[in-house]
């Protein structure tokens, strides 16, 4: 079965290939351009960026996306589904800057990858959380984002620290097993 990713991030493209290498599944990069919607909430993106992704595509398989947020409780969930803009402009240092005054550093990840299935006219969402704290400065070389300003729950390293952690713990790999879940129950 092919599924088609659409995504620019080749690193991803082989995040979920490996993830989902046990599996009779082809996934190819898609690459389409299309625009992203104003939405607090990183499902409500990724299932209308795989409708509109299937459609721009044209394509006839499976079309999924992947989207992630970081949500700030002090900064009332901000930059969440607007975390790649933010670090793009800002970089992880702008959030530090943004906080540097703030005690609660209290956040989540939240994941979404979504896949639109034509003969079904429907997206299917698995979703994933890690909660933890925002760091007072940049630790660790591993990862990519905010991984080095991000304390998962009930650990003391960042997630550019402890790679290892992450792989284990993380949103994207709760979304994932969801993911994994589903293909098993329905003979994907």
């Amino acid at each position: 079965m092919e599924l088609f990713f659409a995504t620019s991030n080749d690193n991803k493209v082989e995040e979920f290939r490996h993830a989902l290498k046990d599996f009779d599944l082809k996934i190819k990069r898609l690459n389409v351009d299309v625009p992203e919607i104003d939405d607090d909430d990183v499902e409500s993106v990724a299932e209308k960026k795989a409708r509109d992704s299937f459609e721009a595509s044209g394509v006839d398989s499976p079309v999924m996306v992947e989207d992630s947020g970081l949500y700030v409780e002090s900064l009332n969930g901000f930059p969440g589904s607007m975390s790649g803009f933010f670090i793009k402009k800002c970089g992880e240092d702008g959030l530090l800057k943004l906080m540097k005054e703030l005690d609660n550093r209290q956040a989540f990840f939240k994941t979404s990858i979504a896949i639109y299935f034509p003969e079904k006219k429907e997206v299917r969402l698995f979703s994933g959380k890690c909660f933890g704290n925002i760091s007072r400065e940049i630790k660790g070389n591993n990862g990519f984002g905010y991984d080095p300003i991000f304390i998962p729950e009930n650990h003391e390293k960042t997630f550019a620290e402890d790679i290892e952690t992450k792989k284990r713990i993380s949103h994207r790999k709760k979304a994932v097993d969801k993911l994994k879940e589903f293909i098993k129950d329905e003979n994907f």
